[in-house]
């Protein structure tokens, strides 16, 4: 199964994410941390907007919807 290794990055991804979040929270970020937990910040604020985009097109288009896939 192709999944492995993705879920594996994603698994690796988020313990680093939730490292850095404690961090944040205890205030013991270093320079190097901060820009890193920056960088996950503004991917997560564009990745929501895309999402919101995406949500609002599919309302908005309802019948083009898997008419495609057919």
């Amino acid at each position: 199964m192709v999944a492995g290794p993705t879920l594996s990055a994603v698994r690796s991804a988020q313990a680093e994410i939730d490292v850095l979040r404690r961090k944040v929270n205890e205030g013991t970020l270093s320079p190097t941390e901060e820009a890193s937990y920056q960088e996950f910040v503004e991917a997560v604020d564009v990745i929501s907007v895309f999402q919101s985009k995406a949500r609002r097109f599919l309302a908005s288009h309802p019948a083009e919807i898997g008419r495609n896939h057919a």
